[in-house]
This record gives structure tokens, C-alpha cells and sequence, in this order.
């Protein structure tokens, strides 16, 4: 069925758009914020055909050739694969940053072992967050997807056996497990904390369950034997592509409701999608998805995924030497050029066995690219930077510049500054997970041309504060985790002699032990009085940020909307910080280096009409070197002399 792949056009065309218009940021920022739910579409019509084509085995021959239905996965899948993930390792030198080929190397490998997302769940390295992407970020559906394809057979296989390979009976099984998975995958999403439930293979299975429901109750294979009124059922592809293109306009990432909510509203959009299409394979919609032009996108889709992230993330506006619109064009005409390659040089000649016809000679073939993979990725990025080690070894650069208008430097400034705090830190730091070391982000060069030596130890979206919050997607008690397993390793290894706090999550109403929320300054600043109590007893001093507020138009991101709690978390630092002199050494804000000290307002603007914050909230480009060098004289200022 031609719509199908044009189906999977319009997945992929989404997906797109969502990549191009996060890594862009500004004002071009969430053109389709919710583009991402393409994936959902591609998950539900996977389960639909994979379990249509089991279904359809276990007719005719009774049982489910396991060995063969693997077979054909891997040649579709793995060979491609192989290859953009060996150009991924080899260019990681321009999008990684020094330090890192430990982070590259396990990223490889779990990218070539289809356990990407769940790597990246423990490595702690949040989906669309920071400024510092992975080349291999987009494998983690890819992995839920390949995951899918090693169990569910299995069970298929399984089941058919129990009930005597009859149809009906098989049918009526795999439909009951559907129902169980998706309700318990449905529970996850509204229980889990955002990164957890977007990567967690149990909480996305529920896409990819509807798909395997919709088989049983719409086999592919007969549906001109169903005798519904095709012009009617038309309309269920109209209402399903209508309510995905809502959803894709308006969804935005940070999802602004629940994935509880997103993610089922997408899949059953999906069901409705193809059981029109299916039930009315010549309607208007369907020919409208079986144009040529989406049905060519469709069937070249899985290489256009796999090349268009990493192309992406190396051609950059600064790499390319042009605006958006230039960037954009190179880009796509870079991912277009390589799908086609891998579609004629790589998927088409192994699918059709052309290339490595027996699996007996694939298989050193593959055993001996991934030891090269692991090889190359240990040589992949530059070594970890002197000034960014655990011992603290300083390397001193070219002295700052001086300017009237930052303080000068102490005659004792800090020797080692450990920088925490959330995604907005993590946005100057541009550093990897998985490592204490920050890499080169401009606020750590800034800091060791002064002769200080930094790291960091951020988490995304996570308050510094020991605390349970609430926030749009629900209470989030997993920071605490997070931090207490951050925190303690990051004070031993680093020795800090100053810790730079900048985080807005604290922002959020907290969760009590008793389960009631408070938003009382009084109980905010108790966690704020804790935290610096922990750090005083490891022998570090404290500078608090406050982030101020958000640049102008980007008041709806504030916490949970409210532009005020901004001014409220600002009240409650000043606040700490003159009753605690003993620890803090000052509290600097952002709003005097962005809003020209304004209190109301943000303009938030360059010179140039850009701005310095690409969502209202985090730095890049000339609004990370901006605030870098700012802060980084201001830490360079402070005296920790004993008084």
C-alpha cells in the first residue's frame, strides 16, 4: 500500500522539522514543537505490519520461522546502521567535546547493541537538553524499536504454539497482551519523571502495542474483504491526521501536558489514520499520502533517519559560515545525498543479498567493524583538557582582558570551582555526562585563562536543592537520587574550593513528606540553607546565581507559567545569601548582564537583533560567551581569604 509509505514520509518530514527548529533555537525555536511524535507514528505503524506479517505466517504455515524473521531484521537494519555510526565516530573529533571518547565509545556500541536509550537513561544524558547534543541522541527509538523486534516475535512464536497455531485463538491472546501492555505503558507515562517515560522501552511500548491490537481487529492482508463503506471510512485518515497535526503545532517540547496525555492521544490518532487507510485504500486522504513524492520519502526513511541527526549536529551555522536559511539548505542537501547513497550502496544490495549474501560471512565481517568502532572511538576526541581534570592541575591561558566594567580579580581567588546546578549551567558548561570533567564550554576556558580550574558536576532539569517538585509533567522526585548519586563523587574527586550554584528549578513548588505542596519562600529557603550547610562541611564556599527572569515573549516558560516565581526564587537567593555570609560569598543575577538591571522586563537582545538566550532560558552562541566572561570575573573577583 503506497500510503503507507507515505505515512512514513509524514513521520519522518516531522521528525525533521522538530531537529531543525530545536537546534536552531530563537525565534525559530518549536516552529513544530511537537514533531517528535513522529516517532510515535513510525512505533504504532511498526507494530501494525510486523504483527500482521507474524499473524499471516502463523496462517499459513503454523508457526513463526524465528531464525528467518531475525534474519531479515538485521540485513535491513544493521548494515546502514553500521555505517553511520562508524561516520558518526570518525567526525566526533567536531561535535564532541576533549575528554570524551570514553562517553563516544559507549554511545557506539550501545547505538550498535539497539540499547541506546536505555544507555542513555543511565548515563543521565537527557533527550533535547543543553546545548552540547550527541551524535547518537536519535538512536534511542531505533533501540526501542529493535528491542521490540527480538521479543515480540518470540512471544508470537510462544503463544502460537500454546494455542495450536490457530488464527482466531492467537488473534484473540495477542489481543489481550496488547490491551495488558498498553495500559501498564500508559501507567508508566503517567508515573515516570519526563526522561524516564520518553526512553524507557516500557513506557513507549504502548505505541507500538496499538499497532499490534489494530492487526488483529484489521488484518492487512484482507482488507478488501471488509465490506464497510470506503468513502466513510476515509474520514477516520482525515480526523487522524488532524488530530497528529494539532498535536505536532501545539504539543512543544517540553511537552506542555503530560506524555500521559501526548503520547496516547498520538497513538490513537495513528489507529484511526490506518484503520481509514486500510479500510479505504482509494479515498482522498489515501491518495493524497500515496504522491510520489511522500511514498519516496517513506521508502528511504530509515536511512534519512539515521544520517540526518548527525549531520545536524556537525553542520553548524559557524561550520557552515551562513545564517538559518543557508545551514538548513546545506544540511538537507548533505542528508539527502547520503540516504540516497545508503539506499542504492548499502540497504537496497543487502537486502537483496548483493552484498554479503550468507550470514556465515557477515557475521566476522560485523564482529570485526565494531572492534574497529571501539578502536577508532577511543582516539575519537581530544584528551581531557589539564584545567577540566579531577586533580585540579591548572593550565593558564592568555591573560582576560581588562574592562571597566568587571571587577578586578582577587589576590586570592578560587583555585577550583565546581559548577552545579540544571540545564541552564549545563548550557555554559556544554560538557558530556558520564564524566566529572565539563569540557570546553566557554565559561570553563573563561575560568582557566584566569588560572582556575574547573569541572562540573549539572543535571538537567534537576534542582541543586534536595527537594521533590512539582512541576508541568507531574512531581519529580528522582533529582534527590540523582544528586546524591552527582553530588558526593563530583566533592571528593573535584576538592572545590567554590561551588558556582546556578539552577531556576528551585522555582518549583515543593512536595513535602506528607505529601502536601508548598510554595512558601520559607520552606524554600530551608532547602536552600541545607544544601549550603553540606557544602560548608566539605570545605567549600558558595556563589548562588540567580537566573532572573526570562527573556521577553518566553513568559509562558517560566515555572509552571508563573513569570512571578522567577521573583520570588530571586527574593529567597538574596535572601540566603545575607544569612549565611559564613558560606555564600556573594549572589550575583543574570538580569544585570541581559535586561541592563532591569527588574520587569527582559529584553534579552544583541545588537544584532538576535537573542542572547535561544528559548528565553539557555545560552548559545554569543550569549554563552557573553555570560561567561561575566561570570567568570566575577568568580575570578572573589577573595577567599579567612577572615
Amino acid at each position: 500500500m503506497r500510503s503507507l509509505d507515505g505515512l512514513r514520509g509524514v513521520a519522518l518530514l516531522g521528525v525533521v522539522a522538530f531537529h531543525l527548529s530545536s537546534l536552531e533555537g530563537g525565534e525559530r525555536a518549536g516552529v513544530l514543537g511537537g514533531g517528535w511524535l513522529g516517532v510515535d507514528l513510525f512505533f504504532t505503524l511498526s507494530g501494525y505490519l510486523i504483527t500482521s506479517l507474524l499473524l499471516a505466517e502463523v496462517e499459513a504455515t503454523r508457526r513463526v520461522d524465528l531464525r528467518a524473521f531475525w534474519r531479515r531484521r538485521v540485513r535491513r537494519l544493521q548494515p546502514a546502521a553500521l555505517v553511520a555510526i562508524t561516520a558518526t565516530v570518525l567526525t566526533a573529533a567536531w561535535w564532541s567535546a576533549p575528554g570524551t571518547a570514553r562517553v563516544v565509545r559507549n554511545e557506539a556500541l550501545a547505538a550498535l547493541s539497539g540499547v541506546a536509550n536505555w544507555q542513555f537513561l543511565w548515563a543521565e544524558r537527557p533527550y533535547a537538553a543543553g546545548n552540547s547534543p550527541s551524535g547518537f541522541e536519535h538512536f534511542w527509538s531505533l533501540a526501542v524499536e529493535e528491542q521490540f523486534y527480538v521479543v515480540w516475535p518470540l512471544a508470537i512464536a510462544l503463544l502460537a504454539r500454546l494455542v495450536g497455531g490457530r488464527r482466531r485463538r492467537l488473534g484473540h491472546v495477542v489481543l489481550g497482551v496488547s490491551a495488558a501492555g498498553i495500559a501498564g505503558s500508559w501507567l508508566l507515562l503517567a508515573t515516570q519523571p519526563l526522561q524516564r517515560a520518553y526512553l524507557g522501552t516500557d513506557a513507549r511500548m504502548g505505541a507500538i502495542l496499538l499497532g499490534c491490537a489494530l492487526s488483529v481487529l484489521l488484518p492487512l492482508e484482507r482488507f478488501e474483504r471488509v465490506a464497510l463503506a470506503r468513502s466513510r471510512a476515509g474520514w477516520l485518515t482525515v480526523l487522524g491526521l488532524g488530530v497528529s497535526a494539532a498535536l505536532w503545532l501545539l504539543a512543544g517540547w517540553p511537552p506542555k501536558l503530560s506524555l500521559a496525555v501526548v503520547l496516547p492521544l498520538q497513538g490513537l490518532a495513528t489507529v484511526a489514520t490506518l484503520a481509514g487507510l486500510v479500510l479505504a485504500p482509494q479515498s482522498a486522504p489515501s491518495r493524497l499520502l500515496g504522491t510520489r513524492a511522500l511514498v519516496g520519502i517513506g521508502r528511504v526513511s530509515y536511512g534519512a533517519y539515521l544520517w540526518h541527526w548527525p549531520v545536524f549536529v556537525l553542520l553548524t551555522p559557524e561550520r557552515v559560515g551562513g545564517g538559518w536559511l543557508l545551514t538548513t539548505a546545506v544540511r538537507l542537501a548533505v542528508v539527502t545525498a547520503l540516504t540516497l547513497l545508503s539506499w542504492r550502496l548499502v540497504e537496497g544490495p543487502v537486502r537483496l543479498n548483493l552484498v554479503l549474501p550468507r550470514t556465515r560471512v557477515a557475521l566476522p565481517v560485523v564482529a570485526i567493524a565494531v572492534a574497529g568502532i571501539a578502536v577508532l572511538s577511543a582516539r575519537a576526541v581530544a584528551p581531557t583538557p589539564a584545567w577540566a581534570r579531577s586533580d585540579g592541575r591548572l593550565v593558564v591561558g592568555r591573560t582576560a582582558p581588562a574592562s571597566a566594567s568587571l571587577p578586578a580579580a582577587s589576590p586570592n581567588p578560587p583555585k577550583r570551582v565546581l559548577v552545579v546546578g540544571d540545564s541552564i549551567a549545563t548550557s555554559l558548561v556544554s560538557g558530556p555526562t558520564e564524566t566529572l570533567q565539563a569540557g570546553t564550554g566557554h565559561l570553563m576556558e573563561r575560568l582557566a585563562e584566569r588560572g582556575i580550574a574547573s569541572a562540573a558536576a549539572t543535571i538537567a532539569g534537576c534542582p541543586v536543592a534536595e527537594m521533590a517538585f512539582v512541576a508541568e509533567s507531574g512531581v519529580n522526585r528522582s533529582c534527590i537520587e540523582l544528586q546524591r548519586k552527582r553530588l558526593p563523587p563530583a566533592m571528593e574527586e573535584f576538592r572545590p574550593d567554590l561551588i558556582v550554584w546556578y539552577s531556576r528549578q528551585e522555582a518549583y513548588p515543593i512536595q513535602l513528606d506528607d505529601g502536601r505542596t508548598t510554595d512558601g519562600a520559607g520552606e524554600r529557603r530551608a532547602r536552600y540553607e541545607a544544601r549550603l550547610r553540606w557544602f560548608a562541611e566539605r570545605g567549600a564556599k558558595v556563589l548562588l546565581v540567580s537566573p532572573g527572569p526570562n527573556g521577553a515573549g518566553h513568559e509562558s516558560e517560566a515555572p509552571l507559567g508563573r513569570p512571578e516565581s522567577m521573583v520570588e526564587l530571586d527574593r529567597t537567593i538574596a535572601e540566603v545569601a545575607r544569612a549565611n555570609p559564613d558560606v555564600v560569598v556573594g549572589a550575583v543575577h543574570m538580569r544585570e548582564v541581559l535586561c541592563n538591571g532591569a527588574r520587569r522586563g527582559c529584553p534579552d537582545r544583541r545588537p544584532d537583533g538576535g537573542r542572547y538566550r535561544i528559548d528565553g532560558i539557555h545560552y548559545l552562541g554569543p550569549g554563552e560567551e557573553l555570560v561567561s566572561e561575566w561570570l567568570a570575573a566575577r568568580i575570578a573577583a572573589i577573595d577567599l581569604t579567612p577572615r
